[in-house]
């Protein structure tokens, strides 16, 4: 069975190299390459059947292309997304981490450990450029820290906001004040280290204490 693959990539060359890299090798069938992001409005409307993702970090006019996670996480239900990028600082990983982002490769490495990653995260297994392994998995022991201090109260209200309630909303089924709630959301993303409540989510439902 094919791995159906589509690559975000804003440099023409580099995502048709990668297209024709990939292309060449058995088990994996490129669907798509998007170098303007105009053009994944077009692409997505076509309801394409896509099983994994390639996500530069950085794309044309500055835009940050983890901003495009959630809506291909609502769009392309089940999709693995794996970035590919030549940056490997701390806080780049940090937020592919958060974004909930399946692996996170480097375009130094080849295209050899392109397609062992694509494979990996297709079984749900984790695809790490060894670069980043380290940083990886510290951020992962130090959210883990943050998430097991959530109290009953906080990990509920969390999963309220993960199924898009207000915070009047949530006041509402909790029997709380509306200033409550926006407390305990500020304590929330407080312990777990994030800035919004989007971050949040997605780090709560990687270390599975809520359901998406």
């Amino acid at each position: 069975m094919s791995i159906r693959v589509a690559i975000i990539e804003d440099h023409g060359m580099v995502a048709d190299a990668l297209a024709a890299s990939l292309d060449a090798v058995d088990d994996i069938t490129v669907v798509d390459t998007i170098t303007q992001i105009r053009h994944l409005d077009h692409f997505l409307l076509d309801d394409p059947a896509v099983d994994a993702v390639l996500l530069d970090l950085r794309l044309a006019d500055g835009l940050d292309g983890l901003t495009l996670v959630p809506r291909l996480r609502k769009q392309l239900p089940g999709v693995k997304i794996l970035v590919l990028s030549a940056w490997s600082d701390e806080l780049s990983i940090r937020r592919a981490l958060e974004a909930g982002c399946d692996g996170y490769l480097l375009k130094e490495q080849t295209i050899s450990d392109l397609v062992l990653g694509l494979r990996a995260v297709i079984n749900n297994e984790p695809a790490f450029a060894p670069r980043v392994t380290r940083q990886f998995l510290d951020l992962v022991v130090e959210k883990g820290q943050h998430l097991q201090r959530l109290t009953k109260t906080e990990t509920e209200v969390l999963q309220h906001i993960a199924r898009g309630l207000s915070s009047a909303e949530i006041a509402t089924r909790m029997f709380l004040s509306v200033n409550t709630v926006r407390n305990h959301a500020q304590h929330i993303l407080n312990k777990m280290d994030v800035k919004s409540r989007s971050a949040a989510v997605a780090a709560g439902a990687r270390a599975g204490i809520i359901q998406l």
